[in-house]
């Protein structure tokens, strides 16, 4: 038994080092051939779909294989027919772009390697450090349909436009903390019930007024707390697909943009031809902060304040951060991008050079292996890399 086990031990490893080297090898071609990006598109949307299969009976690794695949998915028109990433055309350019690529996907093949094996996921067991306590529970609850009540929209939502984002609300995001607690706090059936109701209404709020991440946010928490180890990853690729498709439609149904056709929705294009999506915009916005590197307008100072800052936002207000903290805001002083954030792997290359991206990957994998059943802390690890934060 054991000879048999190291024989896998063996063959794991040894498979992981050849994928490792086609990964440097192809990233050292991207690096000497700026034409080398499509092909390399290709090798990220393979690799991709190998950590997908790999890593299915895991729900919330699922989806983020499932979303992670479209930003490489969409980068295929930009390569092989030519189609502008974004309305915003500064920093478009194949250089950019390739970097982009490179530091997300190395970035990706660093999280996954590290993770190693589905097995080695104590993730989301469904034992709990949280004593029950049905009072508790029942508060969250109660702050939970508070949330539904004061965010309810009013009838006109669907007849607006996307002006409608700016009447939003905050607590969407902080509508995780009573999900969240009231979930651990109860084993009480009928709780949980009520629970998954109410959160299913407040999940679908968010969405009325474009708020796609927030509804994605609250939808990911759901199936965490709810769906993990219960349902079959087969169903889970076809549902994230279903939405993922589903969002493009009701993006159209809102603008009320009846003269469209089926490509233009999958791929948002303008009457231009030019894409507006999410996976554009997250991609153009990597390409603007690495260009302002190399322009020197993102130098060391600023680089080492934004980390900083980032770190200690996670402690106080938004309103009492640095500037530099908010890199996309910093950088619309010098040119014009999308509202998307940029990629993880942009961000850690941002902070710590070009193995930024690896230390990045191995480190939120080891915090996915170590948070056993502390499943409060795999959300958020999670969260931090959701995919419509232009995490993935």
């Amino acid at each position: 038994m054991q000879r048999i086990s190291n024989r896998l031990s063996y063959n794991t490893s040894k498979y992981a080092l050849i994928r490792m080297s086609i990964l440097i090898i192809f990233s050292c071609l991207l690096l000497l051939n700026d034409q080398f990006g499509s092909v390399y598109a290709i090798l990220a949307i393979l690799l991709n779909s190998y950590y997908l299969y790999k890593f299915k009976t895991v729900i919330a690794l699922t989806v983020f294989n499932v979303l992670s695949l479209t930003y490489w998915v969409y980068l295929i028109p930009y390569y092989f027919f030519d189609i502008p990433l974004s309305i915003y055309l500064n920093f478009q350019d194949n250089s950019l772009t390739n970097q982009t690529m490179l530091l997300q996907l190395v970035f990706i093949c660093s999280f996954f390697e590290t993770l190693h094996s589905p097995t080695t996921l104590p993730l989301f067991s469904k034992s709990s450090t949280i004593t029950p306590n049905n009072f508790i529970s029942i508060l969250m609850l109660i702050a939970v349909a508070l949330i539904i009540i004061k965010t309810f929209p009013d009838k006109g939502v669907l007849n607006t436009k996307y002006s409608i984002e700016m009447k939003g609300s905050i607590l969407y995001e902080y509508a995780l903390i009573p999900i969240i607690l009231a979930f651990f706090y109860t084993n009480n059936t009928t709780l949980k019930r009520i629970l998954f109701i109410l959160s299913f209404v407040l999940a679908t709020i968010p969405l009325l007024y474009g708020k796609r991440l927030a509804t994605i946010q609250l939808f990911l928490c759901l199936g965490i707390l709810f769906f993990d180890g219960k349902i079959k990853p087969w169903i889970t690729i076809l549902l994230s697909i279903f939405a993922f498709v589903g969002l493009r439609f009701f993006a159209i149904l809102r603008v009320h943009d009846q003269n469209t056709s089926f490509w233009d929705i999958l791929l948002s294009l303008n009457k231009d031809g030019i894409m507006s999506n999410n996976q554009g915009g997250v991609t153009l916005s990597s390409n603007v902060y690495l260009g302002l590197i190399e322009e020197g307008i993102f130098d060391l100072s600023f680089r080492i304040k934004s980390f900083l800052g980032t770190i200690r936002n996670i402690f106080q207000s938004s309103s009492n951060t640095i500037e530099e903290t908010f890199v996309n805001v910093v950088a619309l002083k010098y040119g014009s991008l999308p509202g998307n954030g940029g990629f993880i792997g942009v961000y850690a290359y941002l902070w710590f050079s070009w193995l930024g991206p690896v230390f990045a990957g191995v480190i939120l994998a080891k915090a996915l292996q170590l948070s056993r059943s502390r499943r409060v802390f795999t959300l958020y690890s999670v969260f931090v890399l959701s995919p419509s934060r232009g995490g993935i």
